[in-house]
């Protein structure tokens, strides 16, 4: 357990350490990125250099607003943190009773899976990921895995609907009539 809290503690600082270097030292972590790149075809590397040099440049945005960085980080983890709640509740409710620890890092795991290449619109990958990561990993079935991710699906849909009706209950009906006539709404 111990173990897979230094992991995620480790990819944490790397990922912060990377986002700092990028906003005091471009040219660095440009160069750096592209020279951990090296081994793809040219062919790759003019498309993906380009992308690399934009994404590291628009970090710009907290070269001169460290306050903007700070509550960047703290929203970030808070939303890491508060997903990871979600799905050890959802464990607990299936009667699984992993440590919190185990069930963040299999999520953070299936977050990071993003970075490989997924099916149009994602279909189906994020399921996938659950039962490779979950069943194969951590000893789950394969039934259990998926049931848990098709009630997280259910669950999380009955709360963002939930959640929509009670907004617009509050702001009223004005709103929503301006938005499906696709008005401004500040006008």
């Amino acid at each position: 357990m111990l173990i897979l809290l230094c992991l995620l503690t480790l990819i944490f600082i790397v990922a912060f350490a990377i986002l700092l270097a990028s906003v005091w030292k471009k040219e660095l972590v440009v160069k750096i990125i592209t020279s951990l790149i090296s081994w793809l075809p040219q062919k790759a590397k003019t498309k993906v250099n380009p992308a690399i040099e934009m994404f590291i440049s628009e970090l710009n945005l907290f070269e001169h607003h460290p306050f903007k960085l700070v509550l960047a980080l703290f929203l970030t983890a808070g939303g890491i943190l508060l997903d990871g709640i979600y799905f050890y509740l959802l464990f607990r409710a299936f009667g699984i009773l992993y440590p919190f620890a185990l069930v963040l890092f299999g999520y953070t795991l299936i977050n990071l899976s993003y970075a490989i290449p997924q099916p149009p619109a994602q279909l189906g990958s994020n399921e996938w990921m659950m039962i490779i990561i979950f069943s194969i990993g951590f000893g789950l079935t394969k039934t259990t895995a998926s049931a848990i991710m098709a009630f997280g699906h259910i669950l999380t849909a009955g709360l963002m609907s939930l959640w929509g009706i009670i907004a617009f209950a509050v702001l009223g009906p004005e709103l929503f009539f301006t938005v499906i006539k696709g008005d401004k709404i500040n006008d």
